[in-house]
């Protein structure tokens, strides 16, 4: 069935703490839909670079792996992750990079997919999965273009799996679902053999018993910088939560 909840803190976890969740960075698309050109994921945004900002969040939530998939001006795109990780390593986290060579022509699912080939270390060209899930538990996605999402809705989804609330966690806002996705372990093959152009709401209506929705207050869970006046929304949003910061 599926599920709408607020994870209780003081609920202890059901998961094993041996295999850790991976994050999946998704910063692989080409930017169509800003336009001139301009790649969304290097634009500037309060001192730092959007991209920047989204890995800080990423970071400042806990998670401590992280496949960072490249793929539009993935040299760029890595370097503006370098210098952004380099301030942040009072934190403990692991980086890792892929690329997604189908990056123009395959959407998101394509960029999860590489992410997960990493992570399972799946044989090239084939469907067989060879490394073992023990790596990770869950994958949780995420993407570049987020500069805005807080921490603690983060650490909430991760919260609610390691309490048993749910295979596949997701936050949603007045009803429409947002990112993070968190995705069990369970389901790596499966979303592996999804076709390029596929959505990964397919799999998620496909095993609705398996999926939570985490109730929040904030719609931050669905804006990005896809556009110019998404970016300057977001920008007008990160000046007012400056001066006047907010809890999720």
């Amino acid at each position: 069935m599926n599920q709408s909840l607020i994870p209780n803190p003081s609920t202890s976890s059901g998961r094993s703490p041996l295999s850790p969740i991976t994050a999946l960075f998704l910063t692989a698309g080409t930017s169509s839909r800003y336009g001139n050109g301009i790649n969304k994921l290097l634009l500037p945004f309060d001192g730092e670079r959007v991209v920047q900002r989204s890995l800080r969040n990423l970071i400042a939530a806990g998670v401590q792996r992280i496949v960072v998939v490249t793929g539009h001006e993935q040299d760029k795109v890595s370097e503006a992750i370098g210098r952004g990780a380099a301030m942040l390593r009072p934190y403990e986290f692991q980086l890792e990079l892929c690329h997604n060579p189908d990056y123009r022509e395959g959407e998101m699912i394509s960029s999860i997919k590489a992410g997960l080939q990493h992570v399972c270390n799946q044989v090239p060209g084939t469907s067989e999965v060879t490394g073992t899930f023990s790596r990770t538990s869950a994958a949780l996605i995420c993407l570049g273009d987020q500069p805005l999402l807080p921490p603690q809705i983060t650490r909430r989804i991760i919260q609610a799996f390691a309490q048993n609330c749910g295979d596949i966690v997701a936050p949603r806002f007045q009803g429409q679902r947002g990112h993070p996705v968190l995705l069990h372990a369970r389901f790596f093959e499966e979303a592996l053999a999804l076709p390029n152009g596929a959505f990964l709401r397919d799999l998620l209506k496909a095993h609705p018993e398996a999926v939570t929705h985490l109730q929040v207050n904030t719609d931050m869970i669905l804006r990005d910088v896809d556009t110019p006046e998404a970016y300057a929304e977001c920008l007008a949003q990160a000046h007012a939560l400056t001066a006047s910061p907010q809890t999720a």
